[in-house]
């Protein structure tokens, strides 16, 4: 299996046999150059340097990951010293943080990308059982790819800080196709397409997107839909938790259609394919194909793949399989990858891990 040695380092933990023995509460063992000192609940994590560590010292003695709700205490925190990374969101007054001559922003490497998925059943389809279920038709959803701007999206809710996206995985990822190009924005397209289809009067339909405690989410989800309103698409927004989003979409499969941002940490894109590209089956693989998407050439590919240990042939067989699925048979329509961000102290070098883990040893400081 290709992906074992990445399923390893990113999943597996290791405990030693006389901690899991253990009659007592004992502290967890590891092997790594910090070890644990105090945990106290919805406040603090506290570490320090474990100085019989096997490899290279790290410079900082000790670490405190502190939790911090509020948004504005926490740039503070950060501004007056008292904290030297921070996490933050895209927020309305990033600008003004920024500006700030103590305060610089550091960008991850994107791996998630957001995407529109739909129900590509004919029959028995969640909103459409009786048959004419829109989405089923390519051309309906080849429309509505060329129908969505994502450059007033990219410059509103995210202020820049997203990228164009033509697939389910970014450039960082193995299986990357550079040959797939997203379809640029043309509503006379769209139109022509809906036309051919047999809907040029257009049709209802309803977006499941995740809301709740995600404003940006909800005012992406709100334009998409005012654009599709433009070709004739009357969409519904079923505002959603992250809860009842996995609940509806994810488990019970009752969706028309949805956006969701997915990403893999593993960087491998043969996580994404199997999960979402194949067929669901009892192995786990299509566990996020909530549109019921079924391609027996793709789903012959992703086994191939799942086995193939030649990196060259592996990474032509999802790229391969990623081409079909997205680009001929569009079975979701990709959007944008978001930059996720860090802010730092000016004395604080830091670039963060595409894989979003913090490694200490990596920080340096410049005073």
């Amino acid at each position: 299996y290709p992906g074992l040695l990445q399923l390893l380092a990113h999943n597996i933990f290791m405990f030693s046999k006389q901690t899991m023995e253990a009659e007592d509460d004992s502290m967890l063992v590891g092997t790594g150059p910090y070890r644990f000192v105090e945990y106290v609940e919805n406040n603090y994590t506290k570490l320090e340097r474990f100085d019989g560590f096997w490899g290279d010292l790290p410079i900082v003695k000790t670490v405190v990951f502190r939790v911090i709700s509020d948004d504005v205490e926490r740039v503070e925190e950060l501004a007056s010293y008292n904290a030297d990374i921070i996490d933050y969101n895209v927020e309305g007054n990033l600008s003004e943080i920024v500006a700030r001559d103590n305060v610089n922003l550091v960008l991850f490497p994107p791996l998630s990308t957001y995407i529109i998925g739909f129900d590509v059943r004919e029959n028995n389809s969640y909103s459409f059982p009786d048959g004419e279920n829109p989405t089923a038709d390519v051309r309906v959803r080849k429309a509505m790819y060329y129908a969505i701007n994502i450059s007033p999206l990219i410059s509103g809710p995210f202020q820049g800080f997203a990228k164009p996206a033509s697939q389910m995985v970014t450039p960082y990822i193995f299986g990357y196709n550079p040959d797939i190009k997203r379809l640029a924005y043309n509503t006379t397209c769209a139109q022509r397409l809906l036309a051919e289809a047999g809907y040029e009067d257009g049709f209802d339909i309803e977006l499941d997107c995740i809301t709740y405690l995600y404003e940006y989410n909800a005012i992406n989800c709100r334009m998409i839909a005012d654009q599709l309103a433009v070709v004739g698409i009357n969409v519904s927004l079923n505002e959603l938790s992250i809860d009842e989003f996995n609940q509806k979409v994810v488990s019970e499969k009752n969706t028309s259609m949805w956006l969701v941002g997915w990403g893999t940490m593993s960087v491998d894109g043969g996580r994404v394919y199997d999960l979402f590209l194949r067929t669901e089956n009892e192995s786990y693989n299509g566990y996020y194909n909530s549109g019921h998407y079924s391609n027996p050439e793709v789903d012959r590919i992703g086994e191939e793949a799942s086995m193939e240990m030649d990196a060259k042939k592996r990474v032509q067989l999802l790229q391969d399989g990623f081409h079909i699925a997205l680009v001929d048979d569009v079975m979701v329509i990709p959007l944008f990858s978001q930059e996720l961000i860090v802010l730092v102290a000016d004395n604080v070098v830091y670039q963060p891990r595409a894989d979003q883990r913090v490694v200490v040893k990596d920080i340096r400081f410049t005073s």
